[in-house]
């Protein structure tokens, strides 16, 4: 499915909101030292920074980076701006954390997900060799070799998906 029709059906399985937050990237570029993925600005400009069914936030890495954003979870794990660093842009209730592995242009760039509750022996991070929009479809349709979170929240949820952009969330 190209890139084009991943968005078109993400649309069509959870509506954006009727105005999403305005991002100027260029600010973003200059604070950050990169550029993110077209996909990512895409996501950004069409539903804003929120809550993907009141579960799966988006958008943590907006600001100026600090130690949050740029962890290092695990040894081996590099924190951004390091080539292969993890740079945040998400995170859920139940601890886990979701990250771009930095790893060579942004548009090849991985997501990772950092689950804080797993089964013994099972790795507290994983790859998934796409990017975000990518990831989230293929979350919604059950279709990664693990569930990627702690929790199964929208694990094979197409029916029931929302979007709560920030300036919603309770104080």
């Amino acid at each position: 499915m190209s890139t084009l029709e991943s968005m078109a059906r993400l649309v069509a399985l959870m509506p954006p909101p009727t105005e999403a937050a305005r991002t100027d990237w260029a600010e973003m570029e200059r604070t950050w030292g990169t550029r993110f993925p077209a996909d990512f600005r895409w996501f950004i400009d069409t539903y804003g920074p929120g809550s993907v069914g009141d579960y799966l936030v988006i958008g943590r890495c907006f600001g100026p980076p600090s130690s949050e954003d740029c962890v290092d979870v695990e040894a081996g794990d590099r924190p951004f701006p390091e080539p292969y660093g993890l740079l945040a842009w998400g995170g859920n209730p139940d601890g886990d954390a979701c990250f771009f592995k930095t790893a060579g242009d942004p548009e090849d760039w991985h997501v990772v997900i950092w689950r804080r509750h797993h089964a013994f022996r099972e790795p507290t991070s994983r790859e998934y060799p796409c990017g975000l929009v990518e990831f989230l479809l293929r979350t919604f349709d059950a279709d990664l070799p693990h569930q990627p979170f702690s929790g199964t929240d929208l694990w094979g949820q197409q029916h029931r998906l929302t979007f709560q952009p920030e300036e919603h969330f309770p104080t």
